[in-house]
């Protein structure tokens, strides 16, 4: 950029800058070196300053985190196109500025640049459920067809919001649906505790001709494993490895297919065959995973295998799984089921990251085993962190008051459930108010 000013006054000198394809190239130029007050001198000399020339000086700010010059940068703009606005909206919500994305994204649509695709996908991961319901419609309105990156950021929306049926209907009115919109539906299911519509969707994939990633099938593999669903979880493997001869070729195959075959002795009910595979998977060099992990635990758990699930928490340690969130779930469920408290709410505070899987069912299980007011106060501290709730811990939560009796609370708890988190009440929820009466 040490020529920067000498091009400028060439340019000047021969008239070239009424050129405008030049002169952006230079201001690109001043912007790649930071030079942005010399990209803004520069812009004057343009006696037809383009759109492309405001909207590479708006792109430099953004660059270097001057977030609110680009704001003002642009306010002044007479030049705006949607790219322009796509800058402002990304910009806000890289910086964490989700209520100025949303003022912003009204001012676009009250002027007379049309937001596109991107726009909307920009927007919608950081939009509340009733703003986001707001995008959908516009969506409709503006959008001819809902792309496949689109439509999978609208249906997480819903998903994160724990509508789970509104996110299905997204998804099966999309027009065309890529590898990653299939796998993100599926892990949605699976994160929302609903493993059969996981293995359903699953099954569906193959029928469209798509091929699933290990990923995927690590998924329905750990979904199999929590219903003990042996035969279904064989017929998963001969899909991932097609062995000729199981047992003799299992050395040379994916962690995944070690997994497959201790959750199928698991299923059947022969723990001590599958702690025998499990030994000879170390044996083989096999680095378990938190699938793995997953299942063995929580056949421990369903097993009130206390002294095994302990010594399988040391093993999650030793293999750094520790800092694991699913791994963390399954140990804090196995104390919990076998009646240990104190040990589930240790490793549950050790736990670095916990979603909200994890809170309820820390939640559920202090509920269940005559803790309640240990429940509620774990739902506070739930909130207090920033964990919007959903349908499942509002079970977990009139269950701690019902098996406690507190009926007041109870009664508290779900009018907060549709007056302020607008959850629908489902016959799990009433169930529960019937039996605080």
């Amino acid at each position: 950029m040490y020529n920067a000013p000498v091009l400028l006054a060439c340019l000047i000198k021969n008239g070239l800058n009424a050129h405008v394809y030049q002169c952006n190239i230079l201001l690109q130029a001043y912007i790649n070196s930071q030079a942005l007050s010399d990209a803004h001198k520069l812009l004057h000399f343009i006696p037809r300053s383009s759109v492309v020339s405001y909207n590479t000086i708006l792109s430099g700010y953004f660059k270097f985190g001057l977030v609110s010059q680009a704001i003002k940068f642009f306010d002044e703009t007479p030049k705006r196109d949607c790219h322009a606005w796509n800058m402002v909206l990304s910009g806000f919500v890289k910086n964490h500025k989700l209520g100025e994305a949303s003022i912003y994204f009204m001012k676009m649509r009250s002027s007379s640049v049309r937001p596109d695709s991107f726009t909307y996908s920009t927007v919608i991961p950081g939009c509340d459920l009733g703003f986001g319901r707001q995008l959908h419609a516009d969506i409709v309105k503006v959008c001819s067809d809902l792309d496949a990156f689109l439509g999978t950021n609208l249906f997480r929306m819903y998903a994160e919001a724990g509508e789970i049926g509104d996110a299905r209907k997204v998804f099966d009115g999309m027009p065309s649906r890529d590898f990653v919109t299939w796998d993100a539906m599926i892990s949605c299911y699976s994160k929302y505790g609903m493993g059969e519509m996981s293995v359903e969707l699953c099954r569906e994939l193959g029928g469209e001709g798509i091929s699933a990633d290990e990923y995927t099938y690590a998924i329905v593999l750990n979904e199999f494993a929590a219903r003990w669903q042996v035969f279904e979880a064989m017929q998963m493997h001969s899909l991932i490895i097609q062995p000729s001869h199981l047992f003799e070729e299992i050395s040379d195959q994916h962690v995944v297919s070690w997994t497959v075959l201790i959750v199928g002795f698991l299923r059947s009910g022969h723990l001590e065959e599958a702690m025998w595979l499990f030994h000879q998977m170390l044996l083989a060099d096999i680095e378990p995973n938190s699938f793995t992990f997953g299942g063995l635990l929580g056949a421990c758990a369903s097993a009130n295998a206390f002294q095994k699930g302990t010594q399988f928490h040391g093993l999650v340690m030793k293999f750094g799984l520790g800092a694991d969130v699913v791994v963390g779930s399954a140990v804090v469920d196995m104390y919990l089921k076998c009646g240990e408290m104190d040990d589930a709410l240790r490793a549950f505070q050790e736990m670095p990251e916990r979603d909200i899987i994890s809170w309820n069912g820390i939640i559920s299980g202090y509920g269940q085993n005559g803790a309640g007011t240990k429940a509620l106060k774990l739902y506070n501290e739930m909130l207090q962190q920033g964990i919007t709730p959903n349908e499942v811990t509002f079970v977990g939560v009139l269950c701690a008051c019902s098996h406690n009796c507190l009926l007041k609370e109870g009664y508290n708890y779900f009018k907060e459930m549709v007056d302020k988190h607008l959850i629908k009440p489902k016959a799990e929820h009433y169930t529960c108010m019937v039996d605080l009466l």
